[in-house]
């Protein structure tokens, strides 16, 4: 008896540490590929939601023509913004873009127009601003492409279904006992 008390606490104890860590960013998988310059980058953004299905990517990892990602950048005015599901009507980011840095290059992905799913991507050794919103942009068709990454359970997850699994085991054995000792001797 005292030790189902001891595993109901001990339960408890952890799920009430699981929904204090629990996860709150979402991950999404991203690339994009530039048709006018064969810039390319790949990785991984994790953001916090705005609401719906609006996103402020708060860091981001992967490779940009070849070099590591190191961080988020301002560049090119960025807001960092993810709006999803992008379709035919509405643009993964809009014309600020969303920006991020290798060590040497900034780099900037943003929509063409407002709302429209055509994408440039330029970094900051090109000669246009690289805003999306000046006149002065020579836009570069981009194919840019973002996804829910496939979740990996925490490690609180993990712990609490194995501590699920050692209360059945132990609650079977109790009733094995219990049932035991109410059978007539044969």
């Amino acid at each position: 008896m005292r030790r189902l008390r001891l595993l109901g606490l001990a339960s408890a104890a952890v799920g009430l540490a699981m929904l204090a860590t629990s996860a709150s960013a979402a991950v999404f998988d991203f690339s994009i590929l530039s048709a006018g310059n064969n810039d390319a980058a790949s990785g991984q953004f994790t953001a916090s939601s705005l609401g719906g299905d609006d996103y402020l990517v708060t860091g981001v990892t992967g490779t940009a023509d070849g070099s590591a990602i190191t961080g988020l950048s301002s560049y090119g005015g960025a807001d960092q913004q993810l709006h999803l599901p992008g379709s035919a009507t509405q643009s993964l980011a809009d014309r600020a873009g969303i920006a991020f840095m290798t060590a040497s290059l900034d780099y900037n992905i943003f929509a063409q127009v407002s709302g429209v799913p055509a994408y440039s991507f330029c970094r900051s050794d090109e000669q246009l601003s690289c805003t999306g919103t000046d006149a002065n942009d020579t836009p570069t068709d981009a194919t840019f492409t973002v996804t829910a990454a496939t979740g990996t359970p925490e490690p609180a997850s993990w712990a609490m279904m194995l501590l699920g699994i050692a209360g059945v085991g132990g609650v079977m054995r109790t009733t094995r006992r219990k049932l035991a000792a109410l059978r007539p001797a044969i």
